[in-house]
């Protein structure tokens, strides 16, 4: 066992550095565009590097990833395809070899010049960028200068944790309250208007309720506290849209089985409209189909809000038998 300590500390180490070796080379397919004008592909990216330090950990090789400063010294030499980097390491091993000596007398302050160039170059190339965080997002900022700042005192790749760590936060923080709930009307003319949701659901009528946000886990908790009260609703119809939503978390599930109850004891009903075929299937594997009740579960249709008139059309049937 004291054998493998040394080898498990290593491990932890190396699989740190590889880990912030992936993140920091996610910045440079956006600093440096396609020479094709091709969009970026990051898990491309990912899938590449992977695979070159898979095969050059059999030679011993160190972990690799992308390079800033590699990338912006091979485009300032004029290279416009990924034939640069291959020649540029072919180059570099005969310089090594042949030449060993002679590169050791290269100041490193020559290589420290040109990465300060390089750097200036990226960061007059983001000003623009910068100024949009600034007047958009104050939290963006906040991030950003923690991140920028915690690099004088931190090792580089626990930076690279700390501005992902935060990145996260701002996201979660964004997805858990940026929420809201919309009534959506039907006009005489087969239009939707949205407006402000009721107080409360009005009795012997149908209520279209949509969602909009993130479709995040921490956003389940306001539902309740967005939608109106069923205090002493009769013989209402709620209709919630679900369009566009691709998926639906464990805790909407929940969630959504408490508000049929709820409905169905106090002699209301639960329509979905414009439920995705993913979204089915899981209703589907839950049980909440049975529950909700088949005919009550209007799938997405080509044609829009034609799921959701359907839905209202089965709803005023529903409420003539309730009179």
């Amino acid at each position: 066992m004291n054998r493998l300590k040394p080898g498990m500390k290593t491990l932890r180490s190396d699989l740190v550095s590889g880990f912030a070796t992936g993140l920091f080379s996610i910045p440079e397919g956006m600093a440096y565009a396609n020479p094709d004008g091709s969009r970026a592909n990051t898990s491309r990216d990912f899938i590449g590097q992977g695979l070159g330090n898979l095969i050059g950990s059999f030679f011993q090789s160190m972990g690799t990833g992308g390079s800033l400063s590699r990338t912006g010294i091979s485009v300032g030499a004029g290279a416009s395809s990924r034939w640069g980097g291959i020649f540029a390491g072919l180059w570099l091993a005969l310089i090594v070899l042949l030449f060993g000596k002679l590169a050791e007398i290269v100041p490193l302050c020559v290589i420290a010049g040109m990465l300060f160039v390089i750097g200036a170059e990226l960061i007059v190339g983001r000003l623009p960028d910068a100024r949009l965080v600034w007047a958009s997002s104050w939290g963006s900022v906040t991030a950003g200068m923690v991140t920028f700042l915690s690099a004088l005192f931190i090792p580089l790749q626990w930076t690279i944790f700390l501005g992902a760590g935060l990145s996260m936060i701002l996201y979660i923080y964004a997805a858990a309250t940026h929420v809201r709930a919309l009534h959506l009307v039907r006009t005489k003319d087969g239009k939707f208007e949205t407006g402000d949701v009721p107080p409360v659901y009005p009795s012997n009528q149908a209520t279209v309720i949509v969602f909009e946000g993130t479709d995040f886990f921490a956003e389940v908790p306001l539902f309740d506290q967005l939608l109106p009260s069923q205090q002493n609703v009769n013989n209402a119809v709620v209709i919630l849209r679900a369009r566009h939503h691709e998926s639906i978390p464990s805790t909407a599930l929940k969630w959504l089985k408490r508000y049929t109850k709820e409905l169905h004891q106090s002699g209301n009903l639960l329509m979905l409209a414009g439920v995705e075929p993913h979204v089915m299937q899981e209703l589907e594997k839950a049980g909440m189909l049975d529950q909700i009740g088949r005919e009550n579960v209007f799938a997405a249709q080509p044609v829009l809000a034609a799921s959701l008139n359907a839905a209202l059309d089965a709803a005023e049937v529903w409420l003539n038998m309730k009179k």
